[in-house]
């Protein structure tokens, strides 16, 4: 009994495509049971049938998953419980959301349940997308004017505005580098003065440019912060990341568009 167990184990392992498609084929042809004995109305067998499909649901392939739920519905909604039919529904409708049952061979009770059920699911959907699309547009965090003023701006679209942020930023940078080193060669010509009035003159001019580096520094700030507060407020994205899903009675699609 071990040799054959064995036997059968090293089958599965090396000859997995041989296997495969006979479990497969088996699958198959329990759906193709199952459907025959709903319509013949052999309730016993069709509930035989199903406990075996649902407690292997996986291993079926997403058309016959659909049938399989499709009847498992019919049954619960048979003996009474509409609940549990509708989550047989749902389920259906997880894997193909555009299906729609037979309104000639589908009963008009279960046919409400359907569309109900149907309707709950489209509108959980939906509302699963509007969430997502909400994160999705969020506005990144505009790192760019971190690094020069202006950049974030430029980069959205906001070509003018960004352009003047990026002049006044370079405008406030060469002003408080030339500063810095007039200021410099300004505390050397009041270090070489000998001439009383010359050293006056030339630490007044020292003691300008001085205060100046200072004044040229806060309106860089200035202009670095206030650029940051326009690109995080005043600046969004102009075509943002946007989410969209169509549902027709052929198809459903979920388009995803994003603006690098």
């Amino acid at each position: 009994m071990r040799f054959l167990l064995l036997w059968i184990g090293l089958i599965f392992l090396i000859f997995p495509g041989l296997v495969a498609p006979v479990f497969a084929q088996h699958s198959s042809t329990l759906v193709m049971e199952l459907e025959t004995a709903y319509q013949n109305f052999d309730y016993p067998e069709t509930d035989r049938l199903l406990s075996l499909a649902l407690k292997e649901i996986d291993s079926f392939s997403l058309r016959d998953k659909i049938e399989i739920f499709k009847y498992a519905a019919f049954r619960q909604f048979q003996t009474g419980d509409s609940f549990k039919a509708a989550e047989f529904f749902w389920k259906l409708l997880e894997i193909d959301p555009t299906y729609s049952l037979d309104p000639v061979t589908t009963s008009p009770k279960l046919m409400t349940l359907f569309q109900k059920t149907k309707l709950d699911f489209l509108e959980n959907l939906n509302q699963r997308i509007s969430v997502y699309q909400q994160q999705l547009v969020k506005q990144p965090t505009p790192w760019r004017t971190l690094i020069f003023p202006g950049w974030e701006q430029y980069h959205r679209g906001y070509r003018w505005k960004g352009a003047l942020w990026m002049t006044a930023g370079t405008g406030c940078l060469v002003g408080t580098i030339q500063a810095v080193f007039r200021t410099r060669q300004a505390k050397q010509d009041y270090e070489k003065a000998t001439n009383p009035d010359d050293i006056t003159a030339t630490y007044n001019r020292y003691n300008r440019l001085y205060q100046s580096q200072f004044y040229w520094s806060y309106a860089l700030i200035g202009v670095w912060i206030s650029s940051q507060i326009d690109a995080y407020f005043f600046s969004p994205n102009k075509a943002p990341a946007s989410l969209s899903f169509t549902l027709s009675p052929k198809l459903a699609r979920l388009s995803l568009n994003i603006s690098l």
